[in-house]
């Protein structure tokens, strides 16, 4: 399942307070940098439709690919997690500030991905110790709730975000947007409305589809700043804001909405994934776009992604989450058909629907978007045989070629990263140098309506693993940026 700047970015020469020295829970409150924060997820501070990239700290604390291609990216991202690609080299457990610092060094936004509630490979010690009860079964969305619910698993939880905050305020006095959680509210969503496979993780006594009703060990954690928030997801999202607010409150946080939260059916077996057609993503019969995004931005309003004024949340009610993430996919789309949109823009999935989605959110809930993790297939290089890291995809394309349409959706900017290891990367992630698929062009007809042949034929002359497209074209988006309102 799927895994974002100066992108909503501040400018580097823009306002960064570094003179202000450290802020502590005594010495500043959260309100004295909202302002900083809205025009920053706004992008305003940038100026135009922004562009990022994924990267990573060598073992010698320097960025790994953006700054050797030359281009002016406005943030670059990595996962904070032990399920990305590349986890090995990707969880740095209390030194996300590193990873801040560098970036803002080499002129970029850091965004982080925080991404650790699936748990695969969640610090220094095993899953079974860290929980209380079993917590490892299951699929992907069923072990995101056992471990949200789980008292064990969440004391360590809220530790480490508690130590990650302090550490960049302490460390780093620059603009930083933490992406809290890709998935977790997606897969909520669709479990509560799955209640016999939601089980113990909901609530029966609260029905509905409501962030309410998922059981959460916030209270039930142990950690000391959140005894008075419930014990639910909505109490979980409440909670990162009150201690995003107490520790480290220049950073701008992220909600994640996703494409198919509102699927009625999610198994996943052996590899093989059911799901019904309320997926925006895969889905391939007409489905009524605007009222599966209400039901998106309800459920995130609830967990305090919106700007209503009028809403009444445990906490701080005037805490907010700063801007939304979004993504399309965490594969390239020639490793399943139904990964491919159509550009013309006629036959299901294609991107027409999912803009009508995301700008439905956007305006439901009054925060831009920011969309994350894109594709780097393309059917333009010869790299791109379909070979493991070498395969297509039309999203990237897409996009350079139709920013006005994603601007006009409430989209600030799109950030490219490939979501699995087996998926184009823009680096070398292959560590196989030059590729040309042997001289052959590789053909499909997938992604458009009309079924016209698309035929991969341009020779690559560096070793990014998608030929050097997404180079080539964020090389030339940067000569004349759109511009943002």
């Amino acid at each position: 399942m799927p895994k974002l700047g100066r992108l909503i970015a501040i400018s580097v020469t823009g306002v960064l307070l570094a003179a202000t020295g450290p802020v502590t829970a005594t010495s500043a409150s959260a309100a004295d940098f909202a302002t900083e924060r809205a025009a920053r997820a706004a992008g305003l501070d940038a100026g135009h439709f922004t562009i990022g990239a994924r990267d990573v700290l060598t073992p010698h604390s320097s960025m790994t690919w953006a700054p050797q291609t030359g281009i002016p990216f406005d943030s670059v991202y990595q996962y904070v997690s032990g399920t990305g690609p590349g986890t090995s080299g990707d969880y740095h457990p209390q030194t996300e500030a590193d990873f801040a610092v560098v970036a803002h060094a080499e002129g970029y936004l850091p965004v982080l991905s925080y991404f650790l509630m699936d748990g695969d490979r969640y610090g220094p010690l095993s899953i079974p110790a860290r929980c209380t009860q079993a917590c490892t079964s299951g699929d992907s969305a069923k072990r995101n709730l056992d471990h949200l619910s789980d008292p064990g698993f969440m004391q360590y939880y809220f530790a480490d975000l508690v130590t990650a905050f302090k550490d960049i305020n302490a460390q780093y006095q620059g603009p930083l947007v933490m992406h809290i959680e890709p998935d977790l509210s997606g897969y909520a969503q669709m479990l509560v409305n799955d209640r016999t496979r939601c089980g113990i993780d909901c609530l029966s006594t609260v029905s509905g589809e409501t962030p309410a009703a998922v059981v959460a060990a916030v209270a039930l954690s142990g950690e000391n700043d959140l005894q008075n928030f419930p014990n639910t997801l909505q109490g979980f999202y409440l909670a990162v804001l009150h201690l995003r607010d107490l520790y480290a409150p220049r950073v701008s946080l992220a909600y994640h909405v996703s494409d198919w939260a509102t699927a009625d059916v999610y198994q996943k077996t052996q590899g093989a994934v059911n799901q019904t057609d309320n997926d925006i993503s895969q889905g391939t019969v007409p489905v009524n776009t605007v009222a599966l995004a209400d039901r998106v931005a309800s459920f995130a309003a609830q967990d305090g992604a919106s700007i209503d004024p009028s809403l009444s949340l445990p906490g701080d009610p005037t805490s907010r989450y700063d801007l939304l993430f979004n993504d399309v996919d965490d594969h390239d789309a020639a490793s399943n058909p139904r990964y491919w949109w159509d550009t013309e823009n006629i036959d299901l999935p294609n991107f027409t629907r999912w803009e009508t989605y995301v700008h439905r959110i956007t305006t439901d809930t009054g925060l831009k978007a920011v969309v994350w993790q894109v594709p780097l297939g393309n059917t333009i290089f010869l790299t791109e045989d379909n070979e493991r890291g070498h395969t297509q995809d039309n999203k990237t394309q897409y996009f350079f070629d139709h920013i006005s349409e994603l601007a006009a959706a409430g989209i600030t900017g799109v950030i490219f990263g490939n979501g699995t290891d087996d998926s184009t990367s823009d680096m070398d992630n292959q560590h196989d140098g030059v590729t040309n698929g042997q001289g052959v062009p590789t053909c499909t007809t997938r992604g458009s309506h009309s079924q016209t042949q698309m035929c991969t034929s341009q020779t690559a002359t560096v070793a990014d693993d998608d030929g050097g497209y997404f180079r080539q074209r964020a090389a030339a988006y940067f000569a004349q940026p759109y511009p943002l309102p």
